[in-house]
């Protein structure tokens, strides 16, 4: 018997030990989707990483603080990431306070755009406060657009991310309206369509290119709509809200066909995101079928006693961990 899932993807990729369906039509290569990241397991590059860490801001502050690591986002010429020896800030020990001042003092070379940096939230763990920041460019959230200082529980910075944008130049007065942009988003598609939900509040959303970035002003679109063999579609979009272009198209909803027995793996990165990927299994991990619980073994694997056709939720969660995001956005599998 082929036991036909819906899986709802909600955190990372997963990948799925599985058959195809059984017509031979894998419904996760749609052609529909699209993405503006070309090259998604893009290595740094070494020329452009030494340039960049010759950069006065860089050498500024590593002469400061001995022994830090960096690697920079190659657009914005910006520290992605950099760690190393905790540094106190000579503060009493408030994560937001000390946090600020970190930006504001020990990165005040880098020329962040302070005055567009938002504080998301503060999330924590054992030994470390995360204090997150968003990016707004004339009150407009930059989509993706994060700040992030790793503080110890004493209070010192040992890591920090910079992904913001000093260069940003848009008109943030849309050409379309939400009507044409809803229309936009759905222009080609040759589905039943179900409704569109269009968010009114605009987006900027920087689109790499050669060692820079463009800019677009967007409207986020939410499309529903079935397959001819009545698979559901929830399609996120951006769309240009000056020209009309979809720049992003997803599916929010994965799908994959198996035999009663599943097997459940992710592609993660098991030290560090700089390092190659692996792919890993993910056990004891939350699965719902037709409102029954189960959870995958070990090995990720899950063998199951269905004969017929059911609908399935798969979770980042488990008897071992519950995964929450730190930043709430709309993942484009990109980085």
């Amino acid at each position: 018997m082929t036991l036909r899932i819906l899986l709802v993807a909600i955190f990372a990729p997963l990948m799925l030990n599985a058959a195809h369906d059984h017509n031979g039509f894998d419904r996760n290569e749609d052609p529909n989707l699209k993405v503006f990241v070309k090259d998604r397991k893009r290595l740094p590059d070494v020329n452009r990483q030494e340039s960049l860490a010759q950069q006065k801001s860089w050498q500024q502050f590593s002469e400061q603080n001995k022994g830090w690591s960096v690697v920079f986002n190659e657009e914005t010429g910006l520290p992605h990431n950099a760690f190393g020896k905790p540094i106190s800030v000579g503060l009493p020990l408030d994560a937001q306070s000390t946090a600020w001042s970190f930006i504001s003092t020990k990165l005040n070379s880098f020329g962040l755009p302070l005055n567009d940096l938002y504080f998301r939230n503060t999330a924590q763990n054992k030994k470390y406060f995360y204090v997150n920041y968003i990016q707004r460019y004339n009150g407009l959230e930059v989509l993706w657009s994060k700040v992030q200082i790793k503080i110890t529980k004493d209070g010192k910075v040992n890591q920090f991310i910079c992904d913001a944008y000093k260069d940003i130049t848009v008109k943030i007065n849309p050409t379309l309206s939400t009507q044409a942009a809803s229309a936009a988003a759905i222009n080609g598609l040759n589905l039943t369509l179900n409704g569109t939900t269009v968010n009114s509040d605009l987006k900027v959303l920087p689109v790499p290119d050669a060692a820079k970035n463009i800019y677009h002003l967007v409207y986020e679109v939410t499309v529903k709509a079935t397959d001819a063999e009545n698979f559901p579609r929830e399609y996120y979009t951006l769309v240009d809200a000056h020209n009309g272009e979809v720049l992003y198209r997803h599916n929010k909803i994965n799908y994959f066909a198996a035999n009663t027995d599943v097997n459940v793996t992710a592609t993660v990165y098991p030290t560090q995101p700089y390092l190659p990927t692996a792919v890993e299994p993910l056990a004891n991990m939350n699965v719902t079928i037709s409102g029954v619980p189960f959870l995958t073994d070990a090995n990720g694997y899950l063998g199951l006693p269905n004969t017929s056709p059911v609908t399935a939720t798969f979770k980042l969660e488990g008897s071992w961990a519950n995964v929450k995001p730190v930043l709430q956005h709309h993942s484009l599998q990109q980085l």
